[in-house]
């Protein structure tokens, strides 16, 4: 029923139910495709923001990896003086020096299977800085390690000597002075024969003190004639 504005007649307008039907489905389809819409536009919304998410990682990451291979610069700058003072410390102990190719690089590879290598190589300059740190650390490392075996070793030649030296007379055991040195041949004054003479004679006042001139052990304490 249509009634006008005013003091028009009113009109009776019949509208059939196949009309409603199309209507309705093309109220239904246009329904459909706003909410098509509307969810792809909030997917595309949704994927901008979490690629500038991602680009923002990928630059912090990056940003990450510089910060570490410059440290690393700094911490092989501080093996390579390692390195030095290990090379005189080797010879201080009487040991050969460590071959400069085998301090540079290193005992042995990257250890394991590196099943991560060919991914890391594949992601773009991100991962092949990765991949580049990774190999860095790994050959650190392995200097590290040989510089440890190294030194160890060195230490322990240089305890040995240090007992041996400490062994070795090094100042008169008394207050006298040198009257006959070691001597392949020398003739006795007791016997009147030439010998070899495997000591030193010392001769000093009677009673004067007596010290070790090194360390060692007592064995036998006994007067002797002569």
């Amino acid at each position: 029923m249509l009634v006008p504005h005013g003091s028009g007649a009113s009109r009776a307008v019949e509208v059939s139910q196949t009309f409603v039907k199309v209507l309705a489905g093309i109220g239904s389809v246009v329904a459909l495709t706003f909410l098509v819409l509307g969810v792809a536009a909030i997917s595309r919304g949704v994927s901008i923001t979490r690629g500038r998410a991602l680009e923002n990682e990928n630059r912090i990451l990056a940003d990450e990896i510089q910060r570490m291979r410059e440290r690393m610069v700094v911490l092989r700058d501080t093996l390579n003086r390692f390195g030095e003072r290990e090379q005189e410390l080797r010879l201080l102990a009487g040991l050969n020096p460590t071959d400069r190719g085998v301090q540079q690089a290193g005992i042995g590879g990257p250890a394991g299977t590196w099943p991560e290598r060919d991914s890391l190589a594949t992601l773009g300059p991100n991962g092949q800085q990765a991949l580049a740190a990774r190999l860095d650390v790994d050959a650190l490392a392995r200097r590290a390690s040989l510089l440890v075996r190294s030194l160890n070793e060195a230490y322990d030649s240089l305890a040995h000597q240090r007992e041996r030296m400490a062994a070795t007379p090094s100042i008169m055991p008394t207050k006298g002075w040198l009257s006959s040195a070691f001597a392949a041949e020398r003739f006795h004054p007791i016997l009147h024969l030439a010998r070899p003479h495997e000591g030193i004679d010392v001769s000093a006042p009677e009673g004067a003190e007596i010290e070790a001139p090194a360390a060692g052990v007592v064995t036998d304490v006994r007067w002797e004639e002569g």
